[in-house]
C-alpha cells in the first residue's frame, strides 16, 4: 500500500511558538522522508510555518503543499473563479515549493440543503475553474460529498476519518468508484485522552479505499519516528 504521509500543521503552537525549534524540527521532518506539508492561513501557526518555510528555501529545502482554502467563504454569496485564483495565488507567493493539492470548501451560512441548491447550480462554473489545479473537495456533509464528486474536474475528497469520525466511508466508496483520489485528515487531539495511541489512529486509515495521502500530525521526534516507521511498513 503506497500511501503518501502529509505533516499538518494546524496543532504546531500547542508544542512551541519557536521558529529556530520549528526551523529544525521541518528539516528533520524532510530528511526522514516527509516532503508534503498540509497548512492554511486560518491556522495560527501559518505565520511560524511560513518564516521557517523561507529559511529552509535558502537551503534548498522545499517542500510540496496541500493548502486548505475556502470558495465561497461564509461572507461571500455564490462561488467566484477570480476569487479562488486570487487565493491560491496568495499560496503561491507565501509558500516556498508547489502546491501540489488544494483542499477546497464551499462555505455558507445557511442550511446544509441550501448550500447543496447553490452548488448545483454554479457545477459548470466549478468545473472550468478547477480544469487547472488537483482539487480535492473538504465537504461540511456526506450529501455534499457525494454531490461534489460528480464534478468532472474534481480530483477526489480529503475528509475526516478515524475512529471518532467514519460517516464518510460511503462517500470514499462512491469517490474511488468514480476514480477520484482521496486523502484523509487524521485529527489524532482525540486519543490524547483516550486509550487509542497515534499509531492505532494511523493504523484505522488502512480500511478506507483508493487512499492516496494522510495527513498526520507529529510535534515529538518519538512520534514523529513512530509515524514514519508505520508509513514504511503500511
Amino acid at each position: 500500500m503506497n500511501v503518501l504521509p502529509i505533516w499538518g500543521t494546524m496543532r504546531m503552537l500547542e508544542s512551541s511558538c519557536d521558529p529556530v525549534f520549528w526551523t529544525s524540527f521541518l528539516e528533520n521532518l524532510y530528511f526522514k522522508g516527509v516532503r508534503h506539508i498540509h497548512s492554511s492561513n486560518e491556522y495560527e501557526s501559518f505565520a511560524i510555518l511560513t518564516e521557517c518555510l523561507l529559511i529552509l528555501s535558502k537551503k534548498g529545502i522545499v517542500f510540496s503543499h496541500i493548502i486548505k482554502l475556502a470558495e465561497p467563504s461564509f461572507n461571500e454569496s455564490k462561488f467566484s473563479a477570480e476569487r479562488l485564483l486570487s487565493k491560491i495565488d496568495f499560496y503561491n507567493q507565501m509558500l516556498p515549493g508547489k502546491i501540489e493539492t488544494i483542499q477546497w470548501m464551499w462555505r455558507s451560512e445557511g442550511l446544509d440543503n441550501e448550500r447543496i441548491a447553490s452548488f448545483l447550480k454554479q457545477q459548470e462554473s466549478l468545473d472550468a475553474a478547477f480544469e487547472k489545479y488537483n482539487i480535492c473537495c473538504f465537504p461540511y456533509s456526506t450529501n455534499f460529498a457525494d454531490k461534489a464528486i460528480e464534478l468532472k474536474n474534481l480530483n477526489g475528497l480529503i475528509i475526516y476519518w478515524n475512529k471518532f469520525e467514519t460517516e464518510y466511508l460511503e462517500s470514499a466508496i462512491n469517490a474511488s468508484k468514480n476514480n477520484k483520489v482521496y486523502e484523509v485528515l487524521v485529527d489524532d487531539g482525540e486519543a490524547k485522552t483516550t486509550s487509542f495511541s497515534s499509531i492505532d489512529m494511523l493504523s484505522f486509515c488502512k480500511r478506507v479505499p483508493s487512499l492516496r495521502g494522510i495527513i498526520f500530525t507529529a510535534t515529538t521526534d518519538e512520534h514523529l519516528n513512530e509515524a514514519i516507521h508505520f508509513f514504511k511498513n503500511i
